[in-house]
């Protein structure tokens, strides 16, 4: 199953506002959109 989240709160700003697909079945999260390096690495 995948779901989708969005972080609120975070030790690290770059992670704030983000948003994630998590894929239970996986044991994956994917980033969707952040303002830092997150995405795409």
């Amino acid at each position: 199953m995948i779901t989708g989240i969005q972080i609120t709160k975070a030790a690290n700003d770059d992670l704030l506002n983000s948003f994630w697909l998590l894929d239970s079945e996986k044991g994956e999260a994917r980033c969707l959109c952040a303002k830092g390096w997150f995405c795409g690495r």
